[in-house]
Parts: structure tokens; sequence; C-alpha cells
């Protein structure tokens, strides 16, 4: 009797699970149990619409909805960590189910094993073994669910966590302050525990926020102060240029504003012209709304790339819950079986409780999943609600995006024809603005460079006239070489500096130029430093006047009349005709033998017998009649000066004097009168020795031969005469 007792009212337990408590708030969720994971299609976004009047009202709206979906993901981010440990001692449940199950067969197949080696009866023993075998395919089912589970939930936390924290940044971005108010992160006043299980299905019409009361006023009425300041993040300057991260279709980098362009007074508009400014500014605006348009499109895609995350696991979820739920049913269908052979045959009271627990840690394991399942439908649906919303989000925001595109190549293409320096508009402005400064500029050079050539001749006459040397042929010439001198180094000045002021006036940077002059020059310098050292020598000697044209100079061992004198070199030319082209910059030492007056020394040489002081008296005669004469006083600028003896050689006497005559005719003066002086002193018998040898010969008697005195020819001629004995004769 009592076996029949227990026998109803197991059968009585299994029949509830089947209809239990869920039972009949399961049939108004169609897709958690019935539609076999296949979770409803998603609401296709709404088309672009048009930009709203008042985007205060519409961030309003935003605040609202993203403040209650914030507080709905933290409520099932914190249900999710507590179902956690739930979710882990499953896993441990099912492993020690499975070990226990698993020890079992094993040692009902050994029992079986022996009983057959016995040749004993086995077939209850096989029963139970098919029995067993299915069991564990259960246990075995359940410990890959419960890790399958495990997982599912671990990947939902994951995935919820980098939800809240886009969201929370997409809030802060809206409320445009840098940080959120605590109601939108905080989760709302803690539900009772069996919320849940408030239907919530039957309000699927796509309602992104499900029953959350609490924070839906405050965050709606929290944005109604800095509603209006929600445009603020515009008037955030756009100085990041260059490639925006943006993985959008049909847009590209952020193209640079020409506002970064430098102004410049060069050939082009006028930087400072109102019309270009407001260009300039519109442009920048419009890219800085460009970037904000796609830095939201890539918030808004990596958020919906979440929430598809989102829904994946979701659907993942509530797959294992339904296989959960099968497996539970078809492990509860097997342990019932189990108990009703144990209690037919009489097992005793402590199997017969373990399988009760057992079924009754069953019931517990189909009712949670049951739960689940029904609470992963209701996420889905408002997942997939949230989904709908933000993908219209998206569209708009690249429908901003495409459009702030669109005006800022506009605006960009009108900038480019206002800055475009060929354009009409900008030439003939140009032509007025700096074409004017230009030929100012051109007719001062051409004005600078004919003063500095009168200038230049002024000053260079001026110095050379303190001069009093040379003929005024001479001083012409110096002068003009001078003054080319100037001129040139006027001229070259000039040009520069013109073309410097022009380039400027024209835009071009005159700063690398001139860095670039000067490193070309200090190289020219260095390598043609000997060239520019004899043009510098060169002018020094024309400045100081040292020597000029047909100058009689000597330099080192070359001695010749100037023929040219230029700024690198001077031209001699000697007695033989040959040129000698000196560079300037070698001539450390000059000796000009026709400066300002010339003299010509005489050094006369007369017999011992000769008396001199009448000697010095016809050679002044001879020089004062030399300068009376037409054709030579001229060239002689004074009488001559008798010096006197000056010394007494080995077969004269020497007696020096010098003529004072003007440059270049000393030679000429001096042939004139060593001329007359020959004639004077063969007329008066005035002997002009010439050297003397005395030779001695002694003859064979031992007495001096007779001495004879020859004339010396000269020092490698010698005369002798006479004979000392045989074969004497006369030679050289």
């Amino acid at each position: 009797m009592a076996r029949v007792l227990i026998l109803a009212t197991l059968s009585a337990l299994l029949a509830t699970v089947p209809v239990g408590p869920l039972g009949a708030e399961q049939g108004p969720a169609p897709t958690p149990d019935q539609t076999g994971g296949e979770s409803p299609p998603p609401t296709p976004p709404s088309p672009p619409p048009a930009p709203p009047a008042a985007a205060s009202t519409r961030d309003a709206e935003q605040i609202a909805k993203l403040s209650s979906s914030i507080a709905e993901d933290t409520r099932r981010l914190d249900a999710l960590k507590a179902e956690l440990d739930g979710v882990k001692a499953e896993v441990d449940r099912a492993n020690a189910d499975f070990t226990e199950v698993e020890q079992t067969r094993r040692a009902l197949a050994e029992e079986l094993e022996r009983l057959r080696e016995e040749q004993q009866p086995s077939a209850d023993r096989q029963s139970e073994l098919d029995g067993l075998d299915k069991t564990l395919a259960l246990a075995a089912e359940r410990r890959e669910l419960a890790a399958t589970d495990l997982k599912n939930v671990t990947e939902q936390i994951v995935t919820l966590e980098t939800k809240l924290r886009q969201s929370d940044q997409a809030l802060k971005k809206l409320l445009g302050s840098g940080e959120a108010p605590p109601v939108a992160v905080e989760p709302p006043a803690a539900p009772p525990a069996p919320a849940p299980t408030t239907p919530a299905a039957p309000e699927p019409a796509g309602t992104a926020a499900p029953p959350a009361p609490a924070p839906a006023p405050a965050v709606v009425a929290a944005p109604s102060a800095p509603a209006p300041e929600a445009p603020a993040p515009e008037a955030e300057p756009a100085e990041e240029s260059g490639p925006s991260p943006m993985g959008i279709p049909g847009l590209g980098s952020i193209p640079k504003p020409a506002a970064g362009t430098p102004a410049s007074a060069g050939f082009g508009p006028d930087p400072d012209d109102p019309k270009l400014k407001k260009a300039r500014e519109d442009a920048q605006g419009l890219a800085a709304v460009l970037e904000r348009s796609e830095r939201d499109v890539v918030e808004l895609t990596e958020r919906l790339r979440t929430i598809d995350e989102q829904l994946r696991n979701e659907e993942q979820a509530r797959d294992t819950a339904q296989r959960i739920i099968d497996n539970a049913e078809a492990s509860g269908a097997e342990l019932a079986r189990g108990f009703q052979e144990k209690l037919f045959g009489r097992a005793p009271p402590e199997e017969l409780r373990e399988i009760q627990a057992k079924i009754r840690d069953n019931e517990k394991r189909l009712i949670q999943a049951r739960l689940e399942s029904r609470e992963h439908g209701d996420e889905i649906i408002r997942l997939q609600a949230e989904r709908g919303e933000l993908a219209g989000q998206l569209q708009l925001a690249r429908w901003q995006a495409e459009s702030a595109r669109s005006q800022l190549n506009e605006a960009q293409s009108a900038l480019e024809r206002m800055e475009n320096p060929f354009s009409p508009e900008n030439i003939l402005g140009w032509l007025l603005n700096h074409g004017v400064k230009v030929v100012v500029i051109i007719l001062g050079m051409v004005l600078l460079r004919w003063g500095s050539g009168l200038l230049s001749r002024r000053i260079v006459t001026l110095l050379s006239s303190r001069s009093q040397r040379g003929t005024t042929a001479e001083k012409e010439h110096r002068i003009s070489t001078l003054v080319g001198v100037f001129d040139n180094a006027a001229s070259v000045a000039i040009v520069i500096g013109g073309f410097l002021m022009v380039f400027q006036e024209v835009g071009v940077p005159v700063g690398p130029l001139l860095g670039g002059a000067a490193v070309f020059g200090l190289a020219v310098a260095f390598g043609a430093q000997n060239l520019i050292r004899d043009y510098f020598y060169g002018f020094v000697i024309l400045l100081e006047n040292q020597y000029k044209l047909n100058d009689v100079i000597k330099i080192r061992d070359i001695a010749g009349q100037v023929e040219a004198i230029t700024l690198r070199v001077t031209v001699l030319r000697d007695l033989e005709g040959c040129v000698h082209f000196v560079p300037n910059g070698e001539i450390t030492q000059v000796t000009n033998m026709t400066h300002g007056w010339s003299r010509a020394l005489f050094d006369i040489g007369v017999a011992y017998k000769e008396n001199v002081d009448r000697v010095m008296e016809v050679i002044m005669e001879v020089g004062k009649e030399l300068r009376k004469d037409p054709m030579f006083r001229m060239l002689i600028l004074e009488d001559p000066t008798m010096l006197g003896v000056d010394s007494f050689a080995d077969s004269a006497v020497q007696i020096k004097f010098f003529i004072k005559t003007r440059p270049l005719q000393q030679w000429a003066v001096k042939r004139e009168l060593l001329r007359r002086l020959k004639n004077r002193f063969d007329e008066l018998g005035i002997e002009i020795p010439f050297p003397h040898r005395t030779v001695y010969h002694r003859g064979d008697e031992g007495r001096a031969s007779q001495l004879l005195t020859e004339p010396h020819v000269s020092d490698d001629e010698v005369i002798v005469a006479g004979r000392a004995g045989p074969g004497a004769s006369m030679g050289r």
C-alpha cells in the first residue's frame, strides 16, 4: 500500500513538471521556447530623415533612451554576475554527477562481466546497464551544456561591459560634459527577484526600454538645463588633420582646410580679404563638422557591432537554455523510470531518497532553464528594438557625414578658386595691389643705376684729381678703370637688392634665398680665393696709383714697361719684346723706375793723368748745353748735379753726376749726353782710359825683359807685345 502511495505521488509530481507554474507564461512568448533558437528578423532601419529643426529635443530623446538602456544593461550585468556563481556551481554538479554515473556504470559493467564469466543470470544487470548508458549520455550532455552556459555567461558579461563603456561615452558626449550623471550609470532601484516573471513579452512592439520607471524621468529631466548646450562640442577646434580613422563606405579622409596655407603678400589673393577669410572660416567649420560626424559614425558603428555581438550571445544562451530544458526533461523522465524500478524492486529507502533528491534538483534546473530561456527571449526582443533605433541613428549620422562632406567639397572648391593666383580676379587684384610696387621697384633700380654711374665718376674724379703725376690721358684711363670698378660694384648691389625686394613683393621667401646665396658665396670664396685676391690687389693698386700705363717697373726679376693694368693682371713688356702677365695677387713688391720723375745717372772714367777739376767743368758745360738744346730742354728738369770723384778704379778715375729728367726720358737724355761728352773729350784730348795690364818677361841672361804695356781690351782679352827671346810671340 505504501508503494502505491509513493508511486501515485511521484506520478503526480512528474505530471505537474511539463505544465508547471511557468507553463502558462511560456505561451505568450513565441520566440524563446518554440522557434528552435531562431530570433525574429531585426526591425529595418528607417530612411534617413532630414536634419531636425530642434536639435535639443532630439538630443533629449536620445539621452533618455540611452540612459534607460544603460540602466537596463547595468541591471542585466549585475544579474549575469550574480548568475555566474550559480553557473559555476552547476558545472561542478554536472561534473560530479557525470563522474558518479560513470563510476556506477563501470562497477556495474565489471559485475556483469563477472556474472557472465560465472555463467549466472545477468539479464537484470544488462537491463540496468542499458539504462545507465542512457543516463551517462544525459550526464555528459548536461556537463557539456553547463560548460557552454558558463562560456556564454562570461562572453555576455564582457560584451555588456564593453557596451556600457560605449554607452557611457555616448551619454557624456550628448550631455556635453566631462562626466555623465550618476542616474545614467547606476542601476535602478533593485527590483524584486521574481520581477522577470512579470510578462514583458506582450509589449514587443518595438519599445527599446523594458519597464524601468525609476531612472527614465530623472534622466529626461536632467538634460533640461544643459540641453541648449548640446551643440557645444561643435565649438571645439578641429586642429587634427590628415586621414580620419573612418571605415565608412563612401567617406574618405577629411580634407585639410585651405586656411592652413600660410598667408603671404605674394602673387595671389590678398590674405586680408574679408571674403577669403570668410571662405576659410567656413571651410574650417565644415571640416570640423565632418570630423565630428565621422566620429559619430565610428562610435555608432562600434555600438552597433557590440549590440550584434550581444544579440549573438543572447541567442546562443537561449539555445543553450533550450537544450538544457530538453536535457532536464529527458533526465527527469529517466530518473522517474529509475525511481519506479527501484520502487518496485524493493530498493532500500536510502536509494529511493537519493533518487528523489536528484529528481528535485533536476526539477529546479528545469525551472531555472525555463526562466533563463524566457529572459533571453525578452532580452533579444529588447536588443532588437535597441538595434533598430541605433541603426536609424547610424543611418542619420552617415547621411549627415555625407552632407557635410558634400558641403565641404563645395566650400573647398570655392576656396581653391579664390586662392588660385591665376584666376582673372586674383590677377587683377594682384596687379592693383602689388604690380604697381614692382614697377616702382624696377624704376628705382634704373634710377639708382644711372645715379650710381654719375656718383662713381664724380667720386673717382675727385680722388684722382689730387694726384699730380701722369698726363691727362693717363689720368682719364685710370679714372675710367676705377669708375668701371665702382660702377660694377654698385650695379651688382642695386640689382641684388632690387630683385630681393621684387621677390619679397611677389611672395618668394627671401630668407632661404639669402641662406643659399651665403652658402654659395662661401663655396666660391674658398674655391676662388686667389682670383678674389687678384681683384682686390688690382683695385688697391689702381686706387693708390702705384704705377700707371707706360711706367717702367720691376716686379721681382721681371722688368719692363707697363702696357695694361686690369683688376686681375698687370702686363709688362721687356726690352726684348717679351710680354709678361703678372697676377696682381702675386705683386708683393714693385719698383717703379718712372714714378713722378727720373734720373740719368752717369759714371764717367778719365785717365789718372787728367785734371779732374777741368774734366768736371767740361761735363757741366756739356750738360748745360744739352738742357738749352730745343730738342731736349723739355725732357730735362734741372741742370746736371755733380757729385764729384766717386772712386779710383784700376784704370780710371770715376766721376759721378746725374741729371733730373721727366719720367721715361732718362735713357734718351743719357744717350745724348754720353755722345756729346765723347766728342768733347776727343776735341780737348781728355783721355777716356780702358783697362791695362802690365806683363814682365825675364830673359835667358836673367835680366828683365822690356816692359810692354798694352791696352786691356776686355777682361778676357789681353794684348801682349814684345819678345823675351827666341820663340817669344804676341798673344791674347
